[in-house]
């Protein structure tokens, strides 16, 4: 069986950089968690590229939410 990503997880460049309003709509949770969870390092560290933009590497992302997939199926079998 193939894993189908979401079309926004699709739409991710594995090499780029992604803005919270970019990647939010691939996450469970909302803004503030995603800040706090990226701080205490649950979630993929951001980038800080100027005082008042911050992003995270895609490539990272993705590994994060096919690792949430993966402990999901587990729990699920």
């Amino acid at each position: 069986m193939q894993d189908n990503p979401t079309p926004q997880a699709a739409t991710l460049d594995p090499n780029g950089l992604s803005r919270a309003s970019k990647i939010l709509p691939l996450l469970p949770f909302k803004k503030s968690s995603l800040f706090r969870l990226s701080k205490t390092g649950q979630f993929p560290k951001a980038i800080k590229l100027t005082s008042g933009i911050v992003c995270w590497r895609n490539d990272q992302v993705l590994e994060w939410l096919a690792n949430q997939t993966a402990d999901c199926s587990e729990v699920s079998q």
